[in-house]
């Protein structure tokens, strides 16, 4: 009863990511201070004692117009991503191992970079090649929709996403907002 259960929930899950992709949210944007905004929402997700945070922040005190909610969204997506990308290389890894999640913002060109930095497995240049393609997933679980869902909010936002990964080095992601 209970993998019924489970499998009820992520079953759910699935077809409520698959109707937020299909639909369009009209942005309800609000000024923000990004550096407290950023540092609050990473901190309060729950996450493995032996994962190590870092923030580099350097917006001293910018205050964006974007939909929080959406931007949430992307964020914690890709964190969980991270976190879930460092628990099976921290497995084989030894006791004395630390995993690190970094978080960075700055300015740049008139932009503002937002980038999340892990050292988990990294991702083959066919997978990277993939990400962004709807139902496309590495995982057992999920359906595929995570990161196609990142990618049309940063669009939607005025901006984008970028990706840098390889194997064994682990996985850059960079939002670039207006």
């Amino acid at each position: 009863l209970a993998r019924i259960e489970r499998n009820v929930i992520r079953c759910d899950d699935i077809i409520s990511d698959l109707l937020d992709f299909s639909r369009t949210p009209e942005a309800h944007a609000e000024p923000i201070e990004i550096e407290r905004w950023l540092r609050e929402l990473v901190t309060e997700q729950a996450r493995p004692d032996w994962l190590e945070l870092e923030f580099d922040l350097r917006t001293d005190g910018l205050v964006v117009a974007l939909d929080p909610d959406r931007l949430r969204r992307a964020v914690i997506n890709v964190v969980e991503n991270a976190i879930q990308s460092m628990d099976p290389q921290r497995e084989g890894s030894g006791e004395g191992a630390r995993a690190r999640l970094c978080v960075q913002c700055a300015v740049a060109d008139g932009r503002l970079a937002v980038t999340v930095s892990d050292t988990g497995a990294g991702m083959a240049p066919e997978v990277l090649a993939r990400v962004f393609e709807p139902l496309f997933s590495t995982k057992t679980y999920g359906g595929g929709l995570g990161l196609p869902t990142v990618k049309q909010i940063m669009e939607q936002e005025g901006g984008g996403v970028e990706i840098q990964s390889q194997p064994g080095q682990g996985s850059t992601f960079s939002f670039v907002l207006p």
